[in-house]
């Protein structure tokens, strides 16, 4: 018969002897069986541990979601100048960075040196009302103010702030509201209405150049959408001067625009 162990002299190993020392020294050590830990999650704001069957709570926002220049418009903490606005003298408690920031008109009143602002951290706006720097102010920290339709009276007031403080951002945003506003609010206007926002158009173009008419020519082309200037008033106005050539310009370019697209 034949036998591995009497014909190659060799001796399988027996698995249920006990091993000897050397085998003992040369084996690897055993593993244990460690206890299985659940995940942590660590909150990434904090060194908060979480547990894994709690949802990840949110980190607390230090301005209650309110963006940081919002924030310094409503808070007068740490304001650096006071400006006084229109005849009443009402306090702005206002932060130097921020309105030299848009407005050349402050940037060179607070940088030069030849200016008592420089120094006082104050200044006198007799030339703007409240209401009106109210709404400068929003626009130059949040980018956006209260608007309403009053047929051109407000926007005549904000831009004519706007182009004293030298805010070209402000100047085109009042253009532009007051353009969409003509079309969406001159449904049915009577004759008092539409005189009275024609007038203000035609003080505002007296603040406008050039660079404006394209705008100028979007609003008069709402305006005549709805209310027919007749000969005599235009020639009225042309006599008596009270049309300017930007006011003037801008009408030429809102009828000849009816006429191509009309």
């Amino acid at each position: 018969m034949f036998s591995v162990a009497s014909d190659y002299g060799y001796s399988p190993p027996r698995y249920y002897d006990s091993p000897s020392s050397a085998e003992l020294d040369s084996s690897p050590a055993p593993r244990r069986n460690l206890p299985v830990k659940s995940p942590i999650r660590w909150d990434t704001y904090s060194s908060k541990k979480l547990s894994s069957n709690n949802p990840v709570e949110e980190p607390e926002k230090p301005f209650a979601d309110k963006p940081v220049l919002t924030h310094m418009f409503d808070n007068a903490e740490f304001s650096d100048v006071t400006v006084f606005a229109g005849s009443t003298k009402k306090p702005f408690e206002l932060h130097r960075a921020v309105i030299c920031l848009t407005s050349e008109f402050f940037k060179t009143a607070f940088k030069s040196g030849s200016f008592k602002e420089k120094t006082t951290g104050e200044f006198y706006l007799s030339e703007i009302e409240p209401d009106v720097f109210q709404k400068v102010v929003a626009w130059q920290y949040e980018q956006g103010y209260e608007y309403k339709w009053t047929l051109g009276k407000d926007d005549l007031a904000l831009f004519q702030a706007a182009d004293f403080l030298q805010i070209p951002s402000l100047r085109k945003r009042v253009l532009d509201k007051l353009a969409t506003s003509c079309v969406t609010n001159l449904a049915d206007p009577t004759k008092q209405w539409s005189e009275e926002l024609l007038d203000n158009i035609v003080k505002l173009c007296d603040y406008c150049n050039q660079q404006d008419l394209e705008v100028l020519v979007r609003i008069m082309g709402g305006v005549l959408r709805h209310w027919n200037v007749s000969a005599d008033l235009f020639f009225e106005g042309l006599k008596s001067g009270i049309y300017g050539h930007v006011f003037i310009a801008a009408v030429v370019g809102a009828q000849k625009n009816a006429a191509r697209y009309g």
